[in-house]
């Protein structure tokens, strides 16, 4: 760097504080991303929803956006925070008696266990010393501190689902792997009362993975307060697009502090009047979405596979959906280079004797990606590392009773297919 722009830099330093620097630990060479739980989407993210970024779920009605944002965040919610690992032993605890007393809904805790600082992944800051605190007693407390933090150096990932629509369903969330007592809900009346509590948590600091379900819902105040005859054109185009700035402004902020927040925003389709050529959807809320998501993701309806299952006479059938094919298309990447990838991955919707309703099912796609890429035939049978098998069925039966297998497997062959993008 030359004088002159190290004088400059000095200068915004002492002006603007850490919002200017002139180091390399300013340019960030590495995303963080969180897992999707499906080995297809994760790919076409590049690797996984990106980490202090914003991220468009859109399309059809029942597609599949809101259950995949939620099984996102179920599995956020099992990754400490500073590492963004998984946990061990991650439950919750309820708030205290007299928070309860105030408000019954109050958000649970989340524990758990982590040794990402013994391990050297964090550096933390050490406490500083208190004015009135000796320094026996200061050097005493510090020792305490370095003792607990290595022992154990969890810290909850924060969620926030914000429901203008009022529709999140926990006993369904649940089943998507997502813990409905650890998560902060606002329901805003209109779009400018979500715009601000969305701003003042990102900006808090203390929120991890804000999801938005959705965009399309945001109300805004004279169009709730006046008269259904009178028309707000463009209003809520406005309101959106405001918030969107307020919000990348308040995850910057919280970024200076050492925090990242993630946002997935969920929006629905449209259909424009008199479009007679090219593609007439639209999404609402306007295009400002478009520019500031860094991925936006087309969710498309799938096949199901459903059963038929009688009552009574034979004219009482009932017709119950056990399968859901979830399929989509990235239509944007700033993060990777997986514009245009198209996937799928089937979500159960009843237990079955493998998974629970609500999981992905992936074992035979991870199988048959594993048999092309990573198992060996031998003259005796397949290997693959250390392990030996005489059948492909045996191979089967691993992937889906050794979860730990299974996920170290599912790991090499997302890493292949992100190397095969660049």
């Amino acid at each position: 760097m030359t004088d002159r722009l190290r004088d400059i830099a000095r200068t915004l330093k002492k002006t603007y504080g850490q919002r200017s620097s002139g180091s390399a630990d300013a340019i960030q060479t590495r995303i963080r991303r969180l897992p999707t739980g499906a080995l297809d989407l994760d790919y076409a993210t590049g690797g996984g929803v990106p980490v202090g970024r914003a991220t468009t779920f859109f399309g059809e009605f029942s597609g599949g956006k809101s259950s995949s944002a939620c099984r996102i965040l179920g599995l956020g919610q099992g990754l400490c925070r500073r590492c963004l690992r998984p946990a061990k032993d991650v439950g919750a605890v309820p708030p205290s008696k007299a928070v309860l007393e105030e408000d019954p809904q109050a958000r649970w805790s989340g524990v758990g266990i982590c040794t990402c600082v013994k391990e050297g992944l964090v550096t933390m800051e050490v406490p500083g010393k208190d004015s009135s605190e000796s320094a026996k007693a200061y050097k005493e407390r510090l020792e305490t501190w370095r003792e607990a933090i290595e022992l154990n150096s969890y810290q909850e990932f924060i969620t926030v689902w914000a429901d203008p629509e009022d529709a999140f369903d926990n006993a369904w969330a649940e089943k998507l792997g997502a813990d409905p007592k650890r998560i902060f809900f606002i329901r805003p009346t209109t779009g400018e009362e979500g715009v601000d509590m969305i701003t003042a948590l990102m900006g808090s600091g203390q929120v991890d993975l804000t999801v938005v379900d959705s965009l399309a819902h945001f109300i805004p105040r004279k169009e709730y307060e006046e008269s259904a005859e009178n028309w707000q054109q463009g209003l809520q185009a406005r309101i959106v697009n405001k918030g969107i700035r307020k919000w990348f402004s308040a995850v910057l902020q919280a970024k200076r502090e050492g925090f990242e927040s993630t946002q997935i925003w969920i929006n629905q389709t449209r259909s424009k009047i008199g479009v007679m050529f090219g593609d007439p959807t639209v999404k609402p809320a306007g295009k400002g979405q478009d520019f500031a998501a860094s991925v936006e993701i087309k969710f498309l309806k799938g096949k199901e596979e459903k059963i038929e299952e009688q009552y009574g006479s034979k004219k009482e059938v009932t017709v119950i959906p056990i399968k859901e094919q979830i399929r989509f298309k990235v239509t944007k990447n700033k993060t990777a280079a997986t514009k245009g990838v198209e996937g799928s991955y089937i979500q159960l919707m009843r237990d079955t004797d493998v998974a629970k309703a609500g999981s992905v099912e992936e074992d035979e796609y991870v199988f048959k990606l594993a048999m092309h890429h990573l198992v060996q035939k031998t003259k005796t049978g397949y290997t693959l590392g250390d392990r030996e098998w005489t059948s492909q069925k045996a191979i089967l039966v691993d992937l889906r009773e050794d979860p730990a297998f299974f996920k170290n497997v599912r790991d090499t062959l997302l890493t292949i297919m992100l190397k095969a993008v660049g």
